[in-house]
């Protein structure tokens, strides 16, 4: 038999969440609602919730009995609670399922897709196993789908199998829009090949704390009222319970030209599973089906593949396991899990020891415990507050046209802007109280309990928010001085190696295969002085002292204590979005700084700049972070930025340097916190090895453009400038190579025979080499004309375009896609692997030797050339 077991997440080591959602809390997109209606927005404080979503297994941190946790930054944070009681936590009580998902005998009407739909849907190994179901069962229902009415195409295109069954073939060639209609699949048999699952699954609901008992640390910031240091410590909620959940998902494969025959065995290993775990009845049905000949040739077809999640490493019994290498080997493993899933294991801790995947976690905010709220100072602790202007009454006039008011009732007294109060709400805006003073009411009101805990847990999120927003960019400045310092200690000889995607970066094609290591260094330090660093921590303090600063201050009240001081009892008093200082939303984004020039938000800064147009800061901006020069007794930007060295990273960036792709496929810069993401810390990807020399002439031009801050002009017209674009090349420039000072040494060490040698190369299409010695004018001439955004994307390359032959570095947009010459290859490429990114790629498609860029699944691992 054919087996293969694949078993993860099995140690209680490693638990993954799976989900955790927070539903009653704005997410980030409705932040950003918020804050462009702050006017308009009411909060209520949350209530305990146990919910669950899938958005949460990115979280940063791991979920645990009374950690923090805070929704809008999505973290989990550190435990601020006393668990010296081991009895403060509930035992959990248990669901146990084991159940047979039947694809071939449905019940009722159902097809396969109602079915993924249902019950198995919210197995952990659903994802794994949807796609191999899905794709078995169309092969299976409509083979013509998959490999036409008259046989099965291989992945070059060439091989034609008219019989699959005799394994008669025959070759065809075939056109470009023949290969087109075609559609394209590897498959080698006609067979159909069917599937049937088996799922253990016990739930744990769930370990509960008892009672909450503040640690002695977090109490004394409570004391001090210190809510932002307790909120940032300590989240803006915490866990509760934790419900956590074991299973173990079997995916059996087999194949059967006679649907009837797979139908048939389908239903017996259903009734394996209904009589398994142990029972004498299952294990009767394994020996019958193995002793049922009509089944002999499905049997050797049969592959049973085990996935389990959130079992113990010593889970098991009698030096059991979860591989199975048989229909006898399956019961077994399935009496391993059951044994495994109804044990409770013997370690003990604040969950009880408790092994299994957290499927769902109950979040309580901290406004709604009793602790909490005796150490806050929320209970018993009044606040005056200025009442709503709104909720004063209005002052009448006391006849039309006499120009006096009065209050309707006796009591108040009327001031001069048509408002009604009590006299010791009266104010008076002057020097003196006397009677030409303009009189102003300004009565107080005192904030309600429930207002206050209101506010301090909208603010409380917010908060959080905030710190995230500086630990971020903090770390940004260690992450980019890191970087480009490991990228130097590469040694020479693997200048040319490519970087490899860090094991977090999320698969972007445009980046895979795309920087080498000499082109990552000039792409994050363009002059290699590492200038950078400095440049971005002076716009991390500017952003700190005008958004951050001014926003705390307004959430401690510094608008509504006397006499402009922050008082950290006014920090429940109003909520963030009643304050213009904390809701500028544009500050709230990543890879933002203050905006100098406009003063009422944020911009992208050096290491999210993308857009070359964006202005760049000087030393003049009015609303700039300020100091005091005592010699001139005059205010001056504390941070005058260099623009050159924004003018020079431009230059590199929309330049040589790899680009991506915009919605409408129009190449954009990649911005520095881009690279980071992906590539940082950079390791080599060894396994590819060097690029070619194509890739390595890229790189050079790349780190040559990048020190001089400038990309060269593109050929021109004439060199006789005076003369129109339409003369031609009258005045050629010297034809002896030794009358090319500029031309770079070692270009005419490797290629000094091709200067002048009567065909148009490349190599020395440079303009400080003459344009090849003149060999290229009339070409680069052709060229620029015809695309004039060829040159500044592809460079000296344009030689190549529209030479017949399909050349990568000019498969490019710009560069008309060769100038038409990879017409044919882009159109294959886009038939046979549409979801292929790398088009510019498509002439080393399946040319007979494995190229690394294209040794990916889109791309059907370079059309099987790198297969094995």
């Amino acid at each position: 038999n054919t087996s293969t077991s694949t078993s993860t997440d099995m140690s209680n080591m490693n638990m993954k969440i799976r989900s955790l959602h927070f539903p009653f809390w704005p997410s980030l997109g409705v932040l950003c609602l918020l804050l462009a209606n702050s006017g308009t927005v009411h909060y209520v404080h949350g209530a305990p919730k146990t919910i669950g979503s899938g958005t949460l297994e990115a979280a940063e941190g791991s979920a645990t009995l009374g950690a923090g946790y805070t929704v809008t930054t999505n973290a989990f944070y550190s435990s601020c609670l006393d668990f010296n009681d081991a009895n403060i936590v509930t035992p959990p009580s248990y669901n146990h399922e084991y159940y047979f998902t039947d694809f071939l005998n449905p019940v009722g009407t159902k097809d396969v897709q109602s079915i993924l739909l249902g019950k198995i849907s919210k197995s952990f190994a659903y994802t794994t196993i949807k796609t191999t179901i899905i794709d078995n069962h169309r092969a299976a229902s409509s083979p013509t789908d998959y490999i036409g009415s008259t046989g099965i195409i291989d992945s070059l295109g060439g091989t034609y199998t008219l019989n699959a069954n005799s394994k008669t073939t025959t070759t065809t060639t075939r056109t470009a829009d023949e290969l087109n209609n075609l559609k394209w699949n590897t498959r080698t048999a006609a067979v159909p090949t069917y599937n049937a699952v088996a799922t253990m699954r016990s739930e744990r609901f769930a370990s509960r704390l008892k009672q909450t008992l503040l640690s002695l640390s977090a109490i004394e910031l409570l004391q001090n009222q210190n809510y932002v240091g307790y909120f940032t410590a300590c989240g803006a909620n915490y866990v509760r319970s934790i419900r956590r959940a074991q299973e173990v998902t079997t995916l059996f494969t087999f194949a059967s030209e006679d649907k009837t025959i797979a139908k048939a065995f389908s239903a017996d290993l259903g009734k394996v599973v209904s009589g398994s775990v142990g029972t004498e009845d299952s294990a009767a049905v394994v020996e019958r089906i193995y002793k049922n000949t009509t089944y002999a040739q499905l049997l050797e077809s049969l592959e049973i593949e085990i996935h389990s999640y959130g079992m113990s490493l010593s889970s098991g019994s009698g030096g059991a396991s979860f591989v199975a290498t048989s229909l006898r080997d399956f019961n077994d493993a399935m009496q391993t899990a059951y044994f495994a899933m109804t044990q409770n294991s013997t370690s003990q801790g604040v969950d009880g020891g408790l092994v299994g995947m957290i499927d769902s976690v109950e979040v309580v905010p901290w406004v709604d415990e009793a602790e909490f709220l005796q150490f806050s100072g929320l209970e018993g602790n009044s606040i005056l507050v200025p009442k709503p202007r709104a909720l004063i009454p209005d002052s009448q006039e006391s006849s039309p046209g006499s120009g006096e008011y009065a209050c309707s009732q006796s009591s108040l007294e009327a001031d001069d802007f048509g408002k009604c109060c009590e006299a010791e709400d009266m104010v008076y805006i002057g020097d003196d109280a006397s009677d030409d003073e303009v009189r102003k009411c300004d009565p107080q009101r005192t904030l309600s309990d429930s207002v206050m805990r209101t506010t301090l847990q909208t603010n409380a999120e917010f908060v959080a928010i905030l710190d995230s927003i500086i630990r971020n960019k903090v770390q940004s400045i260690s992450t980019l001085s890191q970087c480009v310092i490991a990228l130097r200690a590469f040694p020479e000889q693997y200048e040319y190696y490519y970087v490899r995607s860090t094991d977090n970066a999320k698969f972007d094609a445009s980046l895979e295969m795309a920087f080498t290591v000499k082109e990552l260094k000039v792409a994050l330090d363009v002059r290699g002085d590492l200038d950078i660093v400095p440049m971005v921590s002076s716009e991390v303090d500017e952003y700190m002292e005008m958004f951050y600063e001014p926003c705390l201050a307004a959430l401690y009240g510094v608008k509504l204590g006397a006499g402009g001081e922050m008082d950290p009892r006014f920090f429940v008093a109003e909520p963030w979005y009643n304050h213009k200082e904390c809701t500028r939303k544009s500050c709230l984004e990543s890879n933002m700084v203050w905006d100098r020039k406009g003063g009422n938000g944020c911009v992208r800064g050096l290491v999210g700049r993308q857009d070359p147009s964006t202005p760049i800061p000087d030393g003049s901006d009015e609303y700039c972070s300020k100091q005091w020069d005592e010699a001139t007794g005059q205010d001056y930007c504390k941070y005058t930025p260099d623009a050159e060295y924004f003018h020079q990273m431009d230059t590199c960036r929309d330049g040589p340097l790899p680009q991506g792709r915009d919605g409408r496929g129009r190449p954009v810069a990649f911005a520095i916190s881009k690279l980071m993401d992906h590539f940082c810390m950079p390791s080599l990807n060894v396994e590819i090895g060097q690029a070619d020399e194509l890739k390595m002439d890229l790189a050079d031009k790349a780190e040559a453009v990048c020190s001089q801050g400038s990309i060269p002009s593109p050929p021109p017209n004439t060199y006789n400038t005076t003369a129109p674009p339409t003369a031609g090349y009258e005045t050629p420039p010297p034809t002896a190579g030794n009358q090319y000072p500029d031309c770079p040494s070692d270009v005419l060490e490797k290629f000094s025979g091709l200067l002048k040698d009567g065909k148009c190369d490349y190599q020395t299409n440079l303009q400080e080499c003459g344009w090849d010695g003149t060999d290229c004018m009339e070409q680069n001439k052709f060229v620029n004309e015809r695309y004039p955004e060829c040159y500044p994307a592809a460079g000296q390359f344009i030689a190549v375009v529209g030479d017949g032959k399909c050349d990568t570095p000019t498969n490019i947009q710009e560069c008309q896609f060769d100038g038409g010459d990879c017409a044919e290859s882009n159109k294959i490429m886009q038939a046979r692997y549409p979801e292929c990114q790398r088009l510019q790629y498509s002439a080393l498609l399946g040319d007979g030797k494995c190229d690394q860029v294209l040794n990916v699944e889109q791309c059907g691992y370079d059309d099987n050339d790198c297969k094995g």
